[in-house]
């Protein structure tokens, strides 16, 4: 079973996508990320207000969620717009989120 791609992240430092956010339903969700890195750091961002305000994710001990390699992870959010979040990049990076 294939999974589909969530949101494709190609090229260096950014938002992606780089305007409003993806609709996510809410609920608890398995997230894939994975790909060529080229020393990228990517946050993830939600807003709450349809996309006017994006706040960055933590954890639970209240530290920004930030992925620098290939990553499996669950997040329990509500309904709201995603938004990932490049820095670091060389240029090159070239990643694809997926959901399930």
């Amino acid at each position: 079973m294939a999974i589909a791609t969530y949101q494709s992240i190609a090229g260096g430092n950014a938002d992606y996508p780089s305007s409003g956010g993806l609709s996510y339903s809410g609920g608890e969700k398995t997230f894939a990320v994975y790909g060529t890195w080229d020393g990228a750091t990517m946050k993830m961002k939600a807003s709450f207000d349809g996309g006017t305000t994006f706040i960055t994710l933590s954890d639970t001990e209240g530290s920004d969620l930030a992925f620098l390699d290939n990553a499996i992870f669950r997040i329990k959010l509500g309904q709201c717009l995603l938004r990932f979040v490049i820095s670091g990049s060389s240029g090159s990076t070239d990643l694809a989120v997926k959901v399930s």
